[in-house]
């Protein structure tokens, strides 16, 4: 590549760089700005210059991975209600709780039974759950339709 002349303030003609050597003068005198926080809002388009570790287990909680009933030991299984203040009452064996995608898995609950799997009979005030024709033998398995906590991250992993 060749230079050419370029008027300088004195009246003097500089060499003018080509491209790759005024590329590489700039890249010379670039420096490393400063470590800086900025609320999350602002992080947009900037670097981040060191590990980001999870606080806590995601999910913190196990949880459901399906609508139908948290139950405990082999059907049939009577329904108990949870009470407004305690959002996962215990499970005893014979037991099954209506539970949402997401929700707390109550402590002695064995698994989830998915809501198409399940058929409700009542008697009075007692409601009984149990398998459908077209349910497995053995659904719920232990720990079947249940996201342990910590399963998509635990507390300290880096994440970003």
């Amino acid at each position: 590549m060749h230079s050419e002349a370029v008027p300088a303030r004195s009246g003097a003609r500089a060499p003018r760089l080509d491209w790759h050597a005024a590329r590489h003068n700039s890249y010379l005198a670039a420096t490393p700005l400063a470590e800086t926080s900025v609320a999350l809002g602002e992080t947009v388009g900037r670097i981040v210059s060191r590990d980001i570790v999870a606080l806590c287990d995601v999910p913190h909680y196990d949880s459901s991975a399906m609508d139908g009933w948290a139950v405990a030991g082999p059907p049939p299984w009577r329904v108990i209600a949870a009470h407004p203040l305690d959002s996962a009452p215990s499970l005893a064996s014979g037991e099954a709780r209506v539970i949402v995608t997401g929700g707390l898995i109550p402590a002695g609950a064995d698994g989830v039974l998915r809501s198409e799997h399940g058929s409700l009979t009542k008697s009075g005030l007692v409601a009984t759950l149990d398998r459908t024709a077209d349910a497995r033998a053995d659904e719920p398995r232990v720990g079947e339709h249940v996201r342990p906590a910590g399963e998509e991250v635990t507390a300290s992993d880096i994440v970003i």
